[in-house]
């Protein structure tokens, strides 16, 4: 870690909070991370020891920095979950973060650490971090898209977000793409988080699995519950059968999702990261290839669909923006 870098630039700490991982960061102005550490989520023990775990991981960043003559007085927070921004309070959490709705992060942090707080839903903080730091910095109408545990995304419009009446709007993981499919944990019916996230590719694998389909995945895991999308990947490149199925259902599934969203929206770009993003060539190409086919050819002209520059920071870097920035500018909410 270079001292200089912390005393040539405003640094502030970011952190980001999903359902398997916290990740926790020191950032400069230009969204450089100079330090980063992170830990597992652990979200079946409650929130309260989730939130002891994030608040341990600031006070570590804080005292990193202090360490060279850095202080720190900002605070940017990226949380899976639909958030108020103005109280940095969780107003709805699916069951994968139980306990969180009613949480408000802004306010215990504050009191916590006595510096400046702001609290975004993860992937607007993904798109914000794009539009300052990443590949939409031209880009005026733009779609983002996260994947990783489940699917998040954003848009902007006229380089604003939109957020809908209620602050709902970007809620991408969780239209339906099949009327009579799999049952969701939001309360809906064949969301395509069941299908393209990495929840849903488990899913798929362990089904068909089920149905009797041979595969290497079950020599990889004595216990099919231990399936995990990282080796659902690896199986795919070694060309298993019930891994490059299941690869097939995630690309047919997003790819239909991205193109209806490209006749709907007329984005500029469609930025696509996450965690999973990290196994990109087992399904980015066939899945861009798919949105094309499923998008109106007059609203697909001059659309760029591509991966983000930072696919498995955009939420970090995007809450380092909230503070270096300011907050997100709304249409609607």
């Amino acid at each position: 870690m270079n001292a200089a870098h912390f005393q040539e630039d405003r640094v502030v700490v970011a952190l980001d909070m999903g359902g398997t991982k916290i990740v926790g960061a020191l950032i400069n102005s230009k969204g450089k991370i100079l330090f980063s550490t992170r830990k597992p989520t652990e979200a079946s023990f409650g929130r309260d020891s989730v939130l002891h775990t994030m608040t341990k991981m600031v006070g570590e960043l804080i005292e990193r920095a202090r360490s060279i003559d850095v202080a720190i007085d900002k605070l940017g927070v990226s949380v899976a979950g639909q958030v108020d921004p103005i109280e940095g309070k969780v107003i709805y959490a699916t069951d994968t973060l139980p306990g969180w709705i009613g949480t408000s992060l802004k306010e215990h942090f504050y009191d916590y650490f006595g510096i400046e707080v702001q609290v975004e839903n993860d992937a607007f903080c993904a798109a914000w971090g794009e539009k300052n730091y990443g590949i939409a910095k031209e880009a005026t109408d733009f779609v983002v898209i996260t994947l990783g545990t489940g699917i998040g995304g954003a848009f902007f419009s006229n380089s604003k977000l939109f957020v809908g009446s209620n602050g709902l709007a970007g809620l991408i993981g969780h239209m339906s793409l099949y009327p009579d499919g799999r049952k969701c944990n939001c309360g809906g019916i064949g969301c395509i988080e069941r299908y393209a996230s990495g929840s849903g590719i488990v899913q798929t694998a362990k089904e068909l699995i089920e149905a009797g389909n041979q595969t290497i995945l079950t020599r990889m895991h004595r216990d099919s519950s231990e399936i995990n999308a990282k080796s659902i990947f690896e199986a795919c490149l070694k060309n298993d059968r019930v891994a490059k199925e299941t690869i097939k259902v995630m690309t047919k599934s997003l790819g239909t999702e991205i193109g209806s969203l490209i006749t709907l929206l007329n984005p500029q770009l469609v930025v696509i990261g996450g965690g999973l993003m990290a196994s990109a060539r087992c399904f980015l190409e066939e899945t861009i290839d798919v949105a094309r086919k499923h998008s109106s050819p007059a609203a697909l002209r001059g659309v760029k669909i591509s991966s983000s520059k930072f696919p498995d920071d955009m939420c970090l870097v995007g809450a380092a923006a909230l503070v270096q920035v300011g907050p997100i500018p709304r249409i609607g909410g």
